[in-house]
């Protein structure tokens, strides 16, 4: 079959040459040892083979485009290692922010670091989102829009993929991260949208409102899943437990609510806050063992006095001495995606009334009051060694709290307006702040 299709392809050569060159075609006659039988089929035979070689060509620059894409990628990732440092790396005392990044027209209300890339985003006053690529030198990459009002929150699925925002507007928005679209937008709350959160799974988020509910949306469909009803007043925060079973809320009437995906009502709520929460914010796997390696061994409150910016931290109240019971242990505190479970959740919160606290959700107690900032305190994250919890303040600094100890190990300033929101690279530490003066400030941690 082969040779009788090469045969047919010297036909359609040869008669190729007969209209163009005669001569060439008898010597290729001769020298193909061809007959002179007719192929009624050779004639199109050439043109086929044309039109194959056309789009292997078509194919060949579609594969070098994937090539090059796939190569800046690759670049990418290997430029996070620039700002690689040790586990428990933290910016040195007193260090002044390695880079400012100025470019929104109203303050930044939000900022969260790319799973993946080298990129962060924050959300502003001004209805935008931006993205920032901080391996080259800050450059702004892009400019989203699609909210009418202030981006009060945005948060990235598991693998960075999507991730959502919430506005004034009383709108969701789903963001594919890779092309920088709106791919969904969600509607259903009655007033501004002040936090969302992806579940762990990243097929559904949770949303909190003015309008004093929250509720549950399918991230496929955009529907509204569940409301959720409990507290009196606006719902300023929302945060996910690493397992997905549970969240937790913060709201203007003092209160922390702590709920089942699966119920419309609140398991849990706590009440030892005397003004509004601004942040709640579960721990993390890495920071639970540290609580419960300190709590084991005794560790607590007992670390002497460090230096945070040039002035002598003193240590947090620890409220609750015998903690044990309700922290992590090896055989509990895991699951098949290294979350945790039920009994084993520690919840931080912030609050107006300038504290941040630490509960056990399972004893529904509070175990430390985190003290230091001199007004509210708008938001927190977690390093990513577990060690350290970060949160940042209207007063205009953001401290480093030993999780241990109590004690405030750094303290970093420079920003000339509140700072509203704070987040921490994982897995190399590398600190980003913004704040009302409309920068966005991030540390090396060396």
């Amino acid at each position: 079959m082969e040779d009788d299709t090469g045969r047919t392809l010297d036909v359609a050569i040869r008669q190729y040459l007969e209209e163009r060159y005669p001569q060439l075609a008898y010597s290729f006659h001769e020298a193909a040892s061809l007959s002179d039988e007719p192929r009624p089929d050779a004639e199109s035979v050439l043109l086929k083979r044309w039109r194959a070689v056309l789009r292997l060509q078509v194919r060949i620059s579609e594969l070098e485009e994937e090539r090059d894409r796939l190569s800046e990628q690759i670049e990418q990732l290997q430029g996070a290692f620039k700002f690689r440092a040790p586990p428990d790396a933290l910016p040195a005392s007193g260090a002044s922010a390695s880079m400012v990044l100025c470019g929104h027209r109203g303050g930044i209300t939000a900022v969260a670091f790319h799973p993946t890339y080298s990129l962060v985003f924050t959300a502003s006053d001004d209805a935008t989102i931006k993205v920032w690529d901080y391996e080259s030198d800050g450059r702004l990459e892009k400019t989203l829009k699609g909210h009418t009002d202030a981006v009060n929150d945005l948060h990235f699925d598991t693998h960075g993929h999507r991730f959502a925002s919430c506005s004034s507007d009383m709108s969701i928005r789903l963001w594919d991260s890779t092309h920088m679209e709106c791919i969904q937008a969600m509607r259903g709350h009655d007033n501004t949208v002040s936090g969302v959160r992806f579940v762990p799974s990243g097929e559904q988020l949770v949303s909190c409102s003015r309008d004093h509910t929250l509720k549950l949306w399918d991230c496929e469909t955009g529907y509204c899943v569940r409301t959720y009803v409990g507290h009196s007043d606006w719902v300023r925060t929302v945060d996910i437990a690493p397992d997905g079973k549970l969240f937790a809320s913060g709201s203007n009437d003092h209160n922390i609510r702590v709920w089942s995906l699966s119920a419309p009502h609140a398991l849990h709520e706590l009440t030892e806050h005397d003004h509004v929460v601004e942040v709640v914010a579960f721990a993390p796997k890495p920071t639970l063992i540290q609580i419960r390696d300190a709590h084991a061994h005794g560790q607590t409150s007992k670390a002497p006095p460090s230096t945070a910016g040039g002035v002598t931290s003193t240590p947090s109240r620890m409220l609750t001495t015998d903690t044990s019971e309700g922290l992590p242990s090896d055989e509990t505190s895991q699951t098949g995606d290294g979350g945790c479970v039920g009994s084993s959740m520690v919840l931080f919160s912030g609050s107006r009334d300038k504290t941040m606290r630490m509960w056990d959700i399972s004893q529904q107690t509070c175990l430390y009051v985190f003290e230091g900032h001199t007004n509210w305190v708008r938001g927190i994250c977690f390093h990513p060694s577990g060690r350290y919890v970060l949160s940042c303040s209207d007063d205009k600094t953001i401290h480093i709290y030993d999780v241990n100890s109590g004690y405030c190990v750094r303290r970093l300033d420079g920003a000339k307006g509140f700072v509203t929101c704070v987040a921490c690279k994982h897995p190399a530490p590398l600190i980003a702040a913004g704040a009302l003066d409309r920068e966005l400030r991030l540390w090396a941690c060396v």
